[in-house]
């Protein structure tokens, strides 16, 4: 007990906390998922960033060298990191990568008082 001898100290274990959140799905009418990093589909300069008008994300206008424009929508809930005058090629990131980390894995440590609990979290 290392409240009555203080040579002994508590055990620390770590422990991993993991969840599958169904990283790269794709919805039924094919369009990528909320899950996916978007690329750009053409190369050129961002003309324009600019919300959905019924909010369900964003839409970014390419002008291509030819002075072709390439209207792309990002769907909601992804970090858009194109900004407007940016130069960018083919199948460059527009947003975040949402998957980088894991699939929502932590680490971290707990104090057990008792190594009888062990059974408890198991």
């Amino acid at each position: 007990d290392p409240a009555k001898n203080s040579k002994i100290n508590f055990l620390k274990y770590p422990i991993y906390v993991g969840a599958n959140r169904g990283r790269g799905q794709i919805n039924p009418n094919g369009d990528k998922s909320n899950n996916n990093a978007v690329l750009a589909s053409a190369a050129g300069v961002i003309s324009s960033v600019n919300p959905s008008a019924n909010g369900s994300g964003y839409e970014i206008s390419i002008t291509g060298a030819d002075g072709t424009i390439t209207d792309q929508k990002i769907s909601k809930g992804l970090d858009v990191t194109a900004k407007p005058g940016q130069v960018v090629t083919k199948d460059s990131l527009l947003t975040t990568d949402p998957n980088v980390g894991g699939f929502g894995q932590a680490e971290t440590e707990i104090v057990l008082q008792n190594p009888d609990r062990i059974v408890g979290y198991l």
